[in-house]
């Protein structure tokens, strides 16, 4: 249990200890005007909270399998939680010349969420994705409203998964031969425990040679529930793109 436990930290602290790192070494190597300093040390604060919180969840990890993992659900919009994640892995993407976009519709319904749980689940979804596009590679967020949720993908343009190895995918400790080197193996597992005790449900479609989409879907939030703090909702549909040497 305790190996379980290291292992999870160190794949779920790898890609928030890059953000911070990278982060960094901008702020040291390049003279900011004070606005754009500004924004970088608050990717750092808000990626180190990220990290406390997933620390201070660790105890909860066991509740997983069970079904049981707390979550603290409130009303947000979809694109506050895509904008949120998409800021955090900037940084990642840029060096390694990738193009990560995203697209969230206006007009779609807010969600219920635990904020902090759900940028777990994008975080791990977006770091594979990353990994998988490799230098110079695409990846792209699409938000859509389906039935009574709302479903979020995220796209790369990598190798593809093989067939055989997919139903596999959100096993825990079970890697890719392809990409045993990448991580622990627990990304997927713990994503897949958050999205259903979210009653939702995630799920991957790959291709070999034509890329990888995993999807999931959580519920839209009762017309009556009292938005959360960072709701944040936008006018228009919000389209953004970040690309390293523009």
């Amino acid at each position: 249990a305790r190996d379980d436990v290291l292992q999870m930290v160190s794949h779920d602290l790898r890609n928030p200890i890059s953000t911070i790192g990278m982060t960094s070494e901008l702020l040291l190597e390049f003279s900011l005007d004070p606005q754009e300093e500004r924004k970088h040390l608050e990717i750092i604060r808000r990626t180190v909270n990220g990290m406390n919180r997933f620390i201070q969840d660790l105890l909860d990890v066991s509740q997983t399998d069970a079904g049981q993992l707390a979550i603290e659900t409130h009303s947000i919009s979809p694109g506050a939680l895509v904008r949120e994640a998409c800021d955090l892995m900037r940084p990642l993407v840029e060096a390694e010349s990738q193009r990560l976009e995203y697209v969230v519709p206006d007009d779609l319904p807010f969600v219920m969420a635990d904020p902090a749980r759900i940028q777990q689940v994008l975080s791990n979804l977006l770091g594979n994705a990353r990994k998988f596009a490799g230098t110079g590679g695409s990846i792209r967020i699409q938000v859509v409203r389906s039935g009574e949720g709302v479903t979020f993908a995220v796209f790369d343009n990598g190798p593809g998964i093989s067939p055989e190895e997919i139903p596999r995918l959100f096993d825990r400790h079970w890697r890719a031969r392809e990409t045993a080197h990448l991580g622990a193996g627990l990304g997927l597992a713990i994503a897949k425990g958050i999205v259903e005790a979210h009653g939702g449900r995630i799920w991957v479609e790959s291709e070999v040679g034509q890329g990888t989409a995993f999807y999931f879907v959580i519920p839209v939030a009762p017309s009556h529930e009292e938005p959360h703090p960072d709701a944040n909702r936008e006018e228009g549909t919000a389209v953004g793109i970040a690309q390293s040497g523009e």
